[in-house]
């Protein structure tokens, strides 16, 4: 009986002839001790594979991954370390070098991100878009990143804003306005005064249908009762949605509308509540303009009534205009006395 049979699981017998195939023409007794360790050689190397490569346990697709804690490489299922050098082995193949980039063409992530002063920032930005034959008369826009602004007695929330101040010096830049409206005449007169679009069911359709995005949204009061239960509708515009305390529902929206597409636009709408982007001016316009622009924005955006009361709210600003962000040192800017 040795050599015919091998007991690989409970209850599961193979043939003489199949081991010849699967284990080479090795036969194993069934009653030595041999035979029983053979037995569970197969889920005990894969188990053992597991281990060697990271792997949760028999999870051989390996989507599910270790985790570090504490400084050590732990599985989460059974929260065993498995390799205490990794998190070592991982800073190395990571690790960032406070070395220039000698060459054109780097990988960014390797190297620390160069923070310039203002000034030389925006020289910079302007070389780099000659370089990249970005028009002069194109637009430059600053990213600030902030902190999470919560607002609410008992349960705060992530407080989204969206306010316009007129900017020392002009941006040539005209912020979108839509204007809900079934009347042919309020139509004519918002496309006069300067509204991105106008209209009723056709405006609406491309906006639900993700054809048509803009900065703000008014609407006239006769027709705020039929958007008001589109409830699909709110969903995709979201927080920049009509309403009454915003001042943008309201039949002499001419003056209103003239405000929203000629100001700045402060607003973190559109992202997770931490990021707002300013147009600041455009890549021909002197330096001194657009400094005094981005002293005006970080002053205004510091002294906001509810932004004012968030402790370190700024983290960090950059400046763009089709390039990649140019970092600058905005701490100094707003102690520098020599912006006027």
């Amino acid at each position: 009986m040795s050599g015919k049979f091998l007991l690989s699981r409970p209850g599961l017998q193979t043939s003489a002839c199949c081991l010849e195939k699967v284990c080479g023409g090795r036969y194993f007794s069934l009653t030595s001790h041999q035979q029983h360790k053979d037995s569970l050689s197969f889920a005990w190397k894969i188990n053992k594979l597991n281990k060697e490569i990271k792997i949760i346990r028999n999870d051989v697709s390996g989507q599910f991954r270790p985790f570090f804690r504490g400084g050590k490489y732990y599985e989460p299922s059974t929260k065993k370390n498995l390799d205490p050098l990794a998190k070592f082995r991982y800073n190395q193949l990571h690790e960032i070098s406070t070395v220039k980039p000698t060459d054109d063409v780097y990988v960014v992530s390797q190297f620390l991100t160069e923070t310039y002063s203002l000034r030389k920032a925006l020289e910079h930005l302007k070389h780099i878009a000659a370089l990249d034959f970005v028009d002069p008369k194109a637009h430059i826009v600053m990213k600030i990143n902030h902190s999470e602004v919560l607002a609410g007695k008992k349960r705060k929330k992530v407080f989204y804003y969206t306010f316009t101040k007129q900017l020392p010096h002009p941006t040539n830049y005209q912020n979108k306005v839509c204007v809900f409206t079934d009347d042919e005449k309020l139509r004519n007169l918002a496309l006069e005064n300067g509204a991105y679009t106008a209209g009723d069911r056709e405006v609406i359709m491309k906006i639900m249908q993700n054809k048509l995005k803009c900065d703000y949204y008014i609407s006239t009061k006769q027709f705020f009762d039929v958007i008001s239960k589109n409830t699909e509708l709110q969903k995709v515009v979201g927080q920049n949605f009509p309403n009454k305390k915003q001042a943008t529902v309201l039949d002499d929206f001419v003056d209103q509308l003239k405000v929203f597409a000629n100001e700045a636009n402060f607003s973190n709408v559109g992202s997770d509540g931490t990021e707002c982007k300013v147009v600041i001016g455009q890549l021909d316009n002197p330096v001194e303009n657009l400094e005094r622009n981005i002293l005006f924005i970080l002053e205004n955006l510091l002294q906001a009534r509810t932004l004012s009361k968030t402790k370190d709210l700024l983290k960090s600003v950059s400046i763009s205009s089709f390039t990649e962000y140019i970092p600058f040192d905005f701490k100094a800017v707003l102690k520098s006395e020599d912006i006027e």
